[in-house]
C-alpha cells in the first residue's frame, strides 16, 4: 500500500515539473464555497522577462450548486506603481463573460477530476506583453447580479510565458 502511494505522489510530481510555461498560478478559496462581490480576489506576481509575452488566465473552481450558466468577472491589472495597465470594471468596459455551463444541455464546461467539482480556465488577456520586469497586481470581482454567488469553490489566476 506505501509503494502505491510512493508511486502516485512521484508521478504528480513529475507531471506538475512538466508544465514549462506557468510563471504563476495561484487560487482563492471561498468560505462556504461563496463569492461574495464585496470581496474581491488579489493577486501579485513577478515578471523576470518583460521581452516575451504571456497568455493571462482566469481559474474558476464551480460545483454543480452554481446557479448560472455564465460568470461576468471585471478585473484590474497594475504594475509596483499602482499604474494600471488593463481594467475591465462593468461600470468602465464590458466585464468578461466565462461560460461555466453549455447553455442548450446544462453540462459543464470545465474538466472535473473529483466528483462534481469543476476547474475552468478562461482567457484574461492573450499575447500581453509586460511593459517592464517587477511586480504586478490583479483585483478580481464578479460582476453577477446576485451579491453571493453558491456553488464557487475557488477563482484563481494564472500567467504563463507564450511558447515560441
Amino acid at each position: 500500500m506505501r509503494s502505491i502511494f510512493y508511486l502516485t505522489t512521484i508521478f504528480v510530481l513529475a507531471l506538475s515539473g512538466c508544465d514549462t510555461t506557468r510563471v504563476y498560478e495561484e487560487y482563492n478559496d471561498f468560505e462556504n464555497n461563496t463569492w461574495n462581490r464585496n470581496n474581491s480576489i488579489n493577486f501579485e506576481f513577478q515578471i523576470s522577462d518583460s521581452e516575451s509575452p504571456y497568455h493571462l488566465y482566469y481559474n474558476i473552481r464551480n460545483t454543480n450548486d452554481y446557479p448560472f450558466h455564465n460568470l461576468y468577472l471585471g478585473a484590474e491589472l497594475t504594475n509596483a506603481e499602482g499604474e494600471v495597465l488593463v481594467k475591465n470594471m462593468a461600470l468602465e468596459n464590458q466585464p468578461d463573460e466565462i461560460m461555466i455551463f453549455d447553455r442548450k444541455s446544462g453540462e459543464p464546461l470545465g474538466e472535473s477530476s473529483i466528483g462534481n467539482l469543476y476547474t475552468i480556465q478562461a482567457p484574461f488577456k492573450q499575447s500581453f506583453q509586460f511593459p517592464d520586469t517587477g511586480t504586478y497586481k490583479i483585483n478580481i470581482t464578479h460582476f453577477m447580479r446576485d451579491q453571493e454567488l453558491s456553488g464557487l469553490q475557488a477563482a484563481g489566476f494564472r500567467v504563463e510565458k507564450v511558447k515560441e
